[in-house]
């Protein structure tokens, strides 16, 4: 019996351990349910958030801008107050200037901005999409403030933003190819940059969703045109006037785990490249045209990229104009 007794005691006193050690462990953290995006006419992505504690504001969600902003209008309406100092937002080509509003936030589920916007010089760029402000970089990285929340999936299929625990099972199914991002030569940036390999020519990439068409400077053209077959012609505006000559590539471009066959870009020496030290490499701005039916998820933990491809891996869509592209996304095994 008294073996017995010992052996009961000792079973009970694991069971209790484990018991108290179950519970107190941390509960696992619940996804927050996604955000909806709005697709703009023009590829670009919109989004409903709040701006401090007053009301819900039209932005655009912007990959390409480093900080999150409003435009004037929404400042004086909110009382939004400037401290003078400025600000470039390098993804930008219209609205890429603006002074500091520290203390004030723009914020949507568990995203939300730093504590100082910016408010913007000019909205050109919003005013088609009825826009007033933009969500930048700040913005998508902020849920790793919140313990538990590790990844962010935006999904350009679904129309989704979301703050994630862990991946969806779906999404572990596909194997994503994490990529680490590149570092700015000249200054520090928490821009998504990558590599970029446009028919053998290897480069830098930004991702900048809010950006209708990609880009790429003339330094990779130049080199590109030494390589591949590449056809040029001018894009126009509305009102029949040259913006920049786009050229369809015949080759492959291969960036964030992801091969595009039929590759059209525009050629232009936007701002943005000398303002991130990539005027004399050859680089891109991936815009929305690019990033149409992909997923991008970034893992706050490692700061890595990834993107997945759609399922149904054979699409069509129109970027602008009469230039269409047919797209073939395949994920590199």
């Amino acid at each position: 019996m008294g073996l017995h007794r010992k052996i009961v005691r000792f079973a009970a006193a694991l069971f209790t351990g484990v018991t108290l050690a179950a519970c107190q462990t941390t509960p696992a953290t619940p996804a927050p349910p996604p955000i909806d995006l709005t697709r703009n006419s023009d590829g670009t992505l919109s989004m409903l958030v709040n701006v401090d504690a007053n009301g819900t504001y039209r932005v655009l969600l912007d990959t390409g801008s480093e900080k999150s902003a409003v435009n004037r209008r929404t400042a004086d309406a909110t009382g939004i107050t400037t401290s003078g100092q400025k600000m470039n937002l390098h993804g930008l080509f219209s609205t890429g200037k603006g002074t500091f509003a520290p203390g004030h936030i723009i914020s949507a589920g568990p995203f939300q901005s730093d504590p100082a916007l910016i408010v913007l010089e000019s909205d050109a760029a919003l005013r088609p999409h009825g826009a007033h402000g933009i969500v930048g970089m700040d913005f998508l990285r902020s849920p790793s403030r919140p313990a538990g929340l590790r990844y962010v999936s935006l999904n350009f299929s679904d129309l989704t933003l979301s703050a994630l625990p862990k991946l969806s099972f779906i999404q572990r199914q596909q194997k994503p190819v994490w990529v680490s991002l590149e570092n700015s030569s000249l200054i520090t940036t928490n821009l998504a940059m990558y590599p970029v390999s446009l028919s053998g020519l290897k480069g830098v990439a930004v991702l900048d969703s809010g950006l209708s068409m990609t880009v790429i400077n003339s330094a990779m053209a130049r080199d590109l045109t030494r390589r591949t077959r590449a056809e040029f012609s001018m894009l126009v505006d509305v009102n029949g006037a040259d913006i920049a000559p786009a050229a369809r590539i015949t080759g492959k471009m291969t960036a964030l785990g992801i091969k595009w066959e039929g590759v059209v870009v525009v050629v232009q020496d936007a701002p943005a490249f000398k303002a991130l030290g990539l005027a004399d490499t050859p680089a891109m701005i991936m815009g929305a045209n690019m990033l149409q039916n992909l997923t991008i998820l970034m893992d706050l933990e490692t700061g890595k990229l990834a993107a997945l491809p759609p399922v149904d891996k054979n699409f069509k869509f129109n970027v602008g104009g009469d230039v269409f592209m047919r797209k073939k996304a395949t994920q590199i095994n």
